[in-house]
């Protein structure tokens, strides 16, 4: 289904809000305009933050959880692949007590790391439930476990979408420092679930290759570009 405008679908966006305001659940296709306003832009900050309240006020039903899920879908961009299989999942539960720019890289790992990250820490160890062959192993790791020094939580703090992309980009031009550290550390992860490396140390060693040769960075510029094809 393509994304229409929500005008060409005469959403009332206002009557809406109200009805979630009132404590009223939303219907299936009501929570899709919704929703699919916000991906639009035809929603503004403060009707977006005035609807996400009134759901959590009102407890969130599952009819408007698909709802939303359908408008998500359809705003997503195809990015081909030449080996889907090879693709890992890298999205972070959302659920970490630390606020960071984004580098959750290891979301086919379950993991908690300290201060409550839901990554793997730079600053401290870490606690990993990995899935072999059936079972489910746990086990501890930490920065100095693989190879790196452990850095503080100061600078990972995540700003405006500007300020985040410019931490990136250091990171990717190789500059040294906690970033890089939270970065290799998960890139690490996601390298060593998607079977490139035997081991998490492994990974550290193919992740920070990758960023000091450059070829993570041209990566980067792929997804760009991509993304801008729509």
């Amino acid at each position: 289904m393509a994304l229409t405008e929500p005008d060409e679908r005469e959403v009332d966006l206002t009557r809406l809000l109200e009805k979630v305001a009132d404590g009223r659940d939303l219907t299936g296709e009501e929570a899709q305009d919704v929703f699919r306003c916000f991906m639009t832009g035809a929603a503004s900050e403060i009707q977006m933050a005035g609807f996400l309240v009134g759901l959590r006020a009102k407890g969130v039903h599952p009819v408007e959880v698909a709802g939303g899920v359908r408008a998500l879908r359809e705003a997503m961009v195809p990015v081909p692949a030449d080996d889907p299989s090879s693709l890992v999942d890298t999205a972070g539960t959302g659920g970490g007590g630390v606020t960071t720019f984004n580098i959750s890289t290891a979301a086919a790992l379950v993991v908690h790391g300290a201060p409550g990250m839901d990554e793997i820490s730079p600053a401290g160890p870490t606690e990993v439930a990995e899935v072999v062959d059936g079972q489910v192993r746990h086990y501890t790791t930490s920065p100095e476990a693989l190879g790196l020094e452990a850095a503080g939580l100061g600078t990972l703090a995540g700003g405006e979408p500007e300020e985040n992309a410019e931490t990136i980009r250091r990171v990717l031009d190789g500059e040294a420092g906690a970033p890089r550290t939270a970065t290799l550390l998960n890139a690490a992860a996601a390298i060593y679930v998607a079977g490139k490396a035997a081991t998490l140390e492994e990974g550290v060693t193919r992740a920070a290759s990758s960023v000091d040769e450059g070829r993570a960075r041209d990566a980067l510029e792929r997804l760009r570009s991509a993304t801008r094809r729509r």
